[in-house]
């Protein structure tokens, strides 16, 4: 009798949330395939946090507590419904962690050490002095027994370039290139998970890494996904050296993404999103301590839902439908290699940041971006005129850089266009209070990529 066939589950980025949707998903009896630009321990998700937020306890007044906390911090933005199911799932998240040896401080009884806030609902735990770090450790462990399997096949160095849609709208997958051999492959799927981080380093200065930059982001929308809140961005204080008293705003943290359902799908059926590329925890502002939560219950929960999807697990993805999205991104790649002019891209780019550095972090003046949308057009038009110079075939790094830079142009004309119909940008360091019953409090950018155009519109 033949064994019933594993749903295909391809994840895309190996940060804390891509490694657990991976392990979820993999437990789960699915064939999972997990793509990373870099090496899984190299991603820095969450870049080092320390802190990660449980309910002071399990009863309905600490958890109410935590989740009115949460729900304030972010502005009313947040998805209500999905921040009430992490904060209740906060201490179990801590306990399934610390079961795959996640060893959490201890005070000296031998119990987990809480730092808390009684008032507030919740408690702060730690591991060691980078809890992201050992987190993502114990979640690499874990793949690697899965590998070892057959349950997960790891894929680094590819980066994601699109996903495969269908003729009825249906995700079937993703297009990758490697970064050394330049191959160009389509690899098809049952669910595509979109674990990819945020676009925080589109903004200068930024403390996160340079291929969080927004380009997988406008990907997966041009593929028929939604975008949510793109102008909310969380900012740190960074300084400049120990003796300079001096601070610069540096983006840290994406606060929007790709719009998702309680089970983490997104607009475009056959696809999901979690951590930083999902939009549903933090709405205007996050609450310090959530970050590392939200990728993790993200991640669990969409490796849950796309193990158990309800997409048609029968069908067949035609050949033809791969090898043409294959295609269309060699066409693209020979299209930039075709540009011919004197324009610099790495220029453009570092222009294209230092615009949206100060056209996105707006504080109710909208007239601040009056004109940003111009400056980006003569940009993108400069852009079409920048020659790709290195032409070789293996490990072209310029090319690489000039197709993330062809979509960072969409990126920015979505931030703009959202941050001028709200006239702010909530996630700035510094940011006013909010007025009371404000209708504007409760409203939402909601941000489509349709016949080429960014269209972004408010609604509550």
């Amino acid at each position: 009798m033949p064994s019933e066939r594993k749903r295909k589950i391809l994840i895309i980025g190996a940060g804390l949330a891509g490694q657990m949707a991976a392990v979820v998903a993999a437990r789960a009896g699915a064939s999972v395939t997990i793509t990373s630009v870099l090496e899984p321990m190299r991603e820095y998700s969450c870049e080092f946090l320390n802190s990660f937020n449980v309910s002071s306890g399990r009863s309905e007044k600490f958890l109410e507590s935590f989740f009115s906390k949460a729900l304030e911090t972010s502005c009313g933005l947040a998805d209500s419904k999905m921040l009430r199911s992490m904060c209740e799932a906060s201490r179990s998240m801590a306990v399934w962690l610390e079961d795959i040896g996640v060893r959490f401080d201890r005070d000296s009884n031998g119990l987990v050490k809480e730092c808390a806030d009684i008032r507030c609902g919740f408690s702060t735990i730690r591991s060691g002095e980078f809890t992201s770090r050992r987190i993502s450790l114990a979640l690499f462990g874990e793949l690697l027994k899965l590998s070892s399997c057959g349950s997960v096949f790891m894929m680094n160095g590819w980066e994601f370039l699109s996903p495969v849609i269908g003729d009825a709208g249906r995700c079937c997958g993703a297009v990758f290139i490697n970064k050394k051999s330049m191959e160009i492959r389509a690899i098809e799927a049952d669910a595509t998970i979109m674990s990819f981080g945020g676009y925080s380093s589109i903004y200068s200065p930024t403390l996160r890494s340079s291929f969080l930059d927004g380009s997988a982001l406008v990907s997966s929308m041009r593929g028929g996904a939604r975008a949510v809140n793109p102008e909310f961005m969380s900012f740190a204080e960074c300084h400049h050296d120990d003796h300079n008293e001096d601070s610069t705003p540096a983006a840290y943290f994406s606060l929007g993404g790709l719009e998702v359902d309680h089970f983490h799908k997104c607009s475009v059926v056959g696809m999901y999103a979690a951590g930083e590329a999902a939009c549903a925890y933090h709405g205007a502002s996050l609450l310090s301590g959530n970050e590392i939560l939200s990728e993790v219950y993200g991640g669990f929960v969409a490796g849950s839902s796309a193990a158990a999807g309800e997409e048609d697990v029968g069908h067949a993805t035609p050949p033809s439908l791969l090898e043409s999205a294959v295609a269309a991104e060699e066409k693209l790649n020979a299209k930039i290699a075709s540009h011919e002019g004197s324009e610099n891209a790495y220029v453009i780019a570092r222009e294209l940041s230092e615009l949206l550095s100060s056209a996105g972090r707006l504080v109710g003046e909208a007239e601040h971006s009056a004109d940003s949308s111009l400056k980006i057009a003569e940009l993108k038009a400069r852009f079409n005129s920048a020659p790709l110079g290195d032409k070789i075939e293996w490990c072209n790094q310029n090319l690489l850089f000039m197709r993330r830079l062809e979509k960072k142009f969409d990126m920015a004309k979505m931030l703009v266009a959202a941050c001028k119909l709200r006239r702010e940008s909530r996630g700035v360091s510094g940011k006013p209070d909010l007025s009371e019953g404000s209708g504007e409090v409760a409203s939402r950018s909601v941000a489509i990529i349709a016949s080429g155009e960014v269209e972004v519109s408010n609604t509550v």
